[in-house]
């Protein structure tokens, strides 16, 4: 939403530099309003109201927050993996690839409980994998 304050605050000054021009260059009287510049005026006003109001709101801080926490989650996906938060792509699958060998199932007898140990390791390490590879493609 902070965004589109910022985005409608650039074309409201482009339009306003335009209008600014015909009004002082071209004052045909065709053209030519004076209500018309007073409401440019209040309308740009209550966009700064808007655009203050949300800032004090906390709205844009909540939203910074949960963007930040949405990330959180990764973070425990990357230590799954063994490599640092924001590894290249090649590091994760690597270090996939090598975990996953470690750690496969058939490694282990069946009716083991290593056997259950690495199935569950497997599919945590499955689940971290698609998360990260699912965030590179957007």
């Amino acid at each position: 939403m902070a965004n589109l304050f910022d985005h409608l605050n650039g074309i409201f000054e482009s339009l306003d530099k335009l209008f600014d021009n015909i009004f002082e260059h071209g004052r045909s009287e065709s053209f030519y309003d004076p209500d018309f510049k007073d409401a440019w005026i209040e309308l740009e006003d209550y966009l700064k109201k808007r655009k203050s109001e949300f800032k004090s709101s906390g709205r844009s801080q909540q939203r910074e927050e949960t963007r930040k926490t949405g990330f959180e989650h990764l973070r425990k996906d990357y230590e799954n993996l063994e490599v640092r938060f924001g590894a290249s792509r090649e590091d994760v699958s690597r270090s996939y690839k090598k975990l996953m060998k470690k750690y496969h199932p058939d490694n282990y007898p069946e009716d083991s409980e290593k056997h259950k140990l690495a199935t569950e390791i497997t599919k945590k390490l499955n689940n971290s994998y698609q998360k990260i590879k699912k965030t590179y493609k957007n």
